[in-house]
């Protein structure tokens, strides 16, 4: 396993840039497992490892995982931080939107320049097939990216290429909450993927093929339209609707907290195509602004006392 890793991570030049890198760390087995990779491989790739872990106290074992993490550290000789998960109304979203600001927390005060994850091809699929049956467009069922930029650098993760059958770590704590079938991705991982891979074995393969070509077909789309600037409307009136199509799309990820439904996208892409100077509110503060030559989205800032 720590074999196989290292040479995935050298051939995907994961840590070419970064020395000083925090690992998320829960206590699972999956989090084990890449903290024991890395831990092995750490001369190889030349890093300083430090730990993140946030206590969630939503189970009995929550403080003795904190207490065994704080403990291997110590013996490990590895900087750990821990916080304590603190809004009394849990869910999945605040859980993680926590977890993040902490991790990005961490990093600008201590130094690191990038932040690692144990996400693994199983995570990767379950997260193709969550976007697709909550309607997400096409632009969006490529799945998570290895690399991506995230606080003061970035987010990795190493793991995608493995299986969590792979994943073995020698010490770890069972979360039984992973069997709870009130939370949409245990219900995914436990319910309607053994149910699909009954119809089809590689079903669980074929959503990984299917957010790699998706990936492959919006690269190749960057690609090809890298000279067209979007936002000027005479390049975009020259395009074909479906390139229009597209590159909004595409354009639209610069403002990940907009999330335009089907209908408000359509409604911006018709603005484009025919209206001229306009001026439109469009959801979460954000508004259109389109003259003949051009076009931009922005947010809008509260206004201060003065």
């Amino acid at each position: 396993m720590e074999k196989r890793f290292l040479k995935v991570a050298q051939d995907g030049h994961f840590f070419d840039k970064h020395q000083k890198i925090l690992v998320a760390v829960s206590g699972g087995n999956d989090s084990m497992a890449l903290l024991e990779c890395l831990l092995a491989t750490k001369e190889s790739l030349q890093l300083d490892i430090g730990i993140a872990h946030v206590n969630h106290q939503q189970r009995r074992e929550s403080d003795e995982e904190e207490a065994y993490l704080r403990n291997f550290a110590q013996e490990q000789g590895l900087a750990i931080f821990v916080t304590t998960y603190q809004d009394e109304a849990f869910t999945e979203k605040k859980a993680r939107d926590f977890r993040y600001r902490f991790f990005e927390k961490v990093m600008r005060d201590q130094g690191y320049t990038a932040l690692v994850t144990a996400h693994h091809a199983d995570d990767q699929a379950e997260t193709i097939l969550m976007r697709f049956l909550r309607g997400s467009r096409l632009r969006h069922l490529t799945g998570i990216q290895t690399i991506q930029k995230f606080g003061p650098g970035h987010l990795i993760r190493p793991l995608l290429s493995f299986k969590k059958s792979e994943l073995q770590a020698k010490v770890f704590f069972e979360d039984a909450s992973n069997q709870e079938e009130t939370y949409f991705r245990n219900r995914i991982r436990n319910q309607y993927l053994p149910q699909l891979q009954k119809e089809n074995p590689k079903f669980t393969d074929y959503l990984l093929d299917f957010g790699q070509e998706n990936t492959l077909l919006f690269q190749a789309l960057q690609d090809l339209t890298q000279e067209v600037d979007i936002q000027n409307l005479a390049q975009f009136k020259e395009l074909t609707p479906p390139v229009q199509y597209f590159l909004l799309q595409e354009y639209l990820t610069n403002f990940p907290d907009l999330e335009l439904s089907r209908a408000q996208f359509e409604e911006v892409l018709l603005i484009l195509r025919k209206k001229a100077n306009y001026r439109h509110p469009l959801k979460n503060g954000y508004i259109l602004s389109k003259t003949y030559e051009f076009f931009e989205i922005f947010k809008i800032l509260p206004e201060t006392d003065e």
